[in-house]
């Protein structure tokens, strides 16, 4: 339980530091376009925050999985508990914590890959997105360019009324 509200903690700071990077220009930008708040969260916050979250939640996760070792000291069950146990059974203890470190060394070093990976990943999505976060870039410039439609078109029109005027 100790080990899960202590994740829990962790997990809960990531996600909240995942959506405080996302840049504020992007929330207002899409309220500016009209689109609400949850669909705002959910097509453009969110699918950026995620991606700066994910290799945050792969070392919170090693790093639980190296507290559990510390926590077989306590008397709860896991890898180390388990090569405890073997151990006792047949006095081969060096063998035996070789194995243990092997597979904590495994498991750890391709968690570590795989946080590599995701990172990379979305340091490539990362620069990708930079011109045009979800759309929205796209979506300011075909409004910056509706506005200069609208302001040729305005002063077209006060023209022609000048010119009505005048006849």
């Amino acid at each position: 339980i100790t080990l899960s509200l202590n994740a829990g903690a962790y997990m809960t700071e990531i996600v909240r530091g995942g959506i405080q990077s996302v840049d504020k220009g992007q929330m207002e930008a899409a309220q500016s376009l009209g689109i609400g708040y949850l669909p705002t969260m959910r097509k453009v916050i969110l699918p950026q925050a995620i991606r700066t979250m994910i290799p945050s939640y792969i070392n919170q996760f090693v790093i639980t999985l190296k507290d559990t070792s510390i926590l077989s000291v306590l008397g709860i069950a896991e890898l180390t508990q388990s090569g405890r146990i073997i151990i006792a059974g047949n006095y081969k203890a060096f063998e035996m914590w070789l194995i243990v470190g092997i597979i904590y060394f495994i498991v750890i070093m391709a968690l570590t890959k795989l946080s590599d990976r995701i990172s990379a990943k979305h340091d490539e999505m990362a620069a990708h997105d930079q011109s045009d976060h979800n759309g929205l870039g796209r979506l300011t410039a075909e409004l910056r360019d509706l506005e200069s439609q609208v302001t040729e078109h305005e002063s077209r029109w006060m023209e022609l009324s000048e010119r009505l005027e005048d006849a």
